[in-house]
């Protein structure tokens, strides 16, 4: 039998203090759930530092929360994967296709109910909108609507699977050390291209270079 690794989960528990690892268990729960939504729905540090002050958490966890950066989602929401829980634990726990039937979820998923769920509303706005990049942005917003379009014609798509810049996957210090590296190349090419008028092309119009 093979039991999962839960990685992510200790990542974040290991960010966390022992007052707040000692909250409740309904309340720690909710609390990771909340963090993990952040760090995978937001890349923008900025963005996930304003969410995530708004939990109960101190000034050095957040900073530790933010060297974090998960990618992906699971297959089963929150909210199913709490309702399945009762009946998967205890001495007696089900097997999870009958803990998927006794939950009210169609298993093998032949329901005569075709689900169809589009992506729209304040939260994908919010998202789009906090791309900085316009070209991004665009592609972005346009892979939105031919989603959109296609679960219209086709019904929800159990996955979707969208190729970003490898930079979006970097952690937090990566991505400083990857910024930093920018500005010092800009700064060296500034330099050089002064360098290079004044010594030969003082008097062409800067359009030139």
């Amino acid at each position: 039998m093979v039991f999962g690794k839960l990685e992510n989960y200790h990542k974040m528990m290991s960010c966390l203090n022992e007052e707040t690892k000692q909250k409740p268990v309904d309340e720690l729960q909710e609390l990771l759930d909340s963090i993990a939504t952040i760090l995978t729905l937001y890349k923008s540090d900025d963005k996930r530092r304003e969410c995530l002050n708004a939990l109960p958490l101190s000034t050095e966890e957040i900073e530790n929360l933010l060297e974090l950066t998960f990618a992906k989602f699971m297959n089963l929401s929150v909210k199913a994967m709490r309702k399945l829980l009762p009946y998967l634990q205890g001495g007696e726990g089900m097997t999870y296709d009958k803990a998927c039937t006794a939950a009210g979820y169609d298993f093998k998923a032949e329901g005569e109910e075709h689900k169809s769920k589009l992506l729209k509303g304040e939260q994908v706005t919010e998202i789009i909108n906090e791309i900085p990049n316009p070209v991004v942005k665009r592609s972005v917003s346009q892979t939105v609507k031919v989603i959109n379009a296609i679960i219209q014609k086709y019904g929800s798509p159990q996955a979707v699977y969208i190729e970003l810049a490898r930079e979006m996957s970097k952690n937090f210090k990566d991505r400083k050390d990857i910024e930093k590296r920018i500005k010092l190349v800009r700064r060296i090419m500034k330099k050089q291209r002064n360098r290079f008028r004044n010594m030969v092309f003082y008097h062409l119009p800067d359009r030139i270079l």
